[in-house]
Parts: structure tokens; sequence; C-alpha cells
């Protein structure tokens, strides 16, 4: 199947107007099969995926400069550490030490074989936006 120009511009996508939805999106991902098996001809596959961080004002020149897919993306787990001495905790994102800091919006905590990881939001976001989880949903209360 081929695609026109306008499908690989995402001009979808471009044209949302984020600060009108009544969502954000933290972390996310999907995976969507189009048509047949996998490795034939005329198989589709799209995949979104979507991670979040926030970083101190200050520092936001070098954020959108240094900050990438490869350092904030869906194949990082979280856990507190100790590295050269100092306690790190699990909320930390901090890609190139000692340049760009903040705070992971949503923790995955490592599964296992047999269980899937599990994505926490961030306890200050919960509490401070007075936030319900029903369900994979967080609501307002």
């Amino acid at each position: 199947m081929t695609r026109d120009q306008r499908w690989f511009e995402l001009r979808d996508w471009r044209s949302r107007i984020m600060d009108r939805d009544a969502w954000v999106v933290l972390r996310a991902t999907r995976k969507i099969d189009n048509g047949p098996e996998n490795l034939t001809p005329g198989h589709e596959e799209e995949h979104f995926a979507s991670a979040s961080a926030s970083i101190p004002i200050a520092l936001r020149e070098i954020a959108e400069k240094t900050i990438s897919w490869d350092n904030l993306s869906l194949m990082h787990d979280h856990a507190p550490c100790v590295q050269d001495g100092v306690y790190q905790p699990a909320d930390l994102f901090q890609p190139y030490p000692d340049e760009v800091h903040g705070t992971s919006l949503v923790l995955c905590q490592r599964g296992s074989k047999i269980e899937h990881g599990e994505w926490h939001v961030h306890p200050d976001l919960v509490l401070g936006l007075h936030l319900k989880r029903e369900g994979d949903n967080w609501l307002a209360i």
C-alpha cells in the first residue's frame, strides 16, 4: 500500500491544538496492526509511544538541545539507587549528569517473566491535582 506525503508529515497530529485538549498523555504505548500477517506484502504497523518528565524552567534551553527519545523513552524502568555514594530517588530524571535534571511524571516498576511492568503516576501529580483512579483513567475529584 502506498502512502501519500501527508501521512508521512503527520499533519493530523501536528494540526491538533494540544492546549484545547482536556487531557495530556504522560506515558503511553499503542501498536496498531493493519492488513495481513507480519512480513507479508501489504502489512502495515503503526506504533505510538509517549513519555514525559518535568524539567525546571531555568534548564529549558539546555533541555531542548539534549533531551531526545534516546534518553526519555519507554525503555527505561525506574528504581532508586546509590550512585557515587549519593542516593538517587526513583523519580529522578537525569539523562546527562550535572546538565539537565527533572522529575519523571510516570514511573515504570519492572515486571517479571510472568507479570507485566506497572506504571505509577507520580504521587505529587495525583495529590496536587486531586486525581482519582478509575481503571486506566485518572479523574479530577
